[in-house]
């Protein structure tokens, strides 16, 4: 078994590895974040969403393209029915 100050030595490693990771993380979100603004921006829809209190940006873009919201656009242009 090698000794203890080996273990730490690794421990440190794997820990310094998972910092870099999670700052990659943290980068990555940032960037869809800013995406998603942008597309909520873009989308008069969005933008009217946006105004409920309690709905942003991630649910706005959500909202319109769920499956449900299609189903709900086709009812409105004469699509099926009930």
């Amino acid at each position: 078994m090698p000794p203890r100050s080996c273990w730490m030595q690794y421990a440190c490693l794997l820990l310094a590895q998972l910092k870099v990771e999670l700052d990659q993380l943290g980068i990555r979100l940032e960037e869809a974040d800013t995406q998603i603004k942008k597309i909520a921006q873009e989308s008069e829809v969005c933008r009217r969403l946006d105004a409920i209190p309690g709905i942003g940006p991630l649910t706005a873009t959500a909202l319109i393209e769920s499956p449900l919201s299609t189903r709900m656009a086709a009812g409105k242009k004469g699509g099926q029915k009930r």
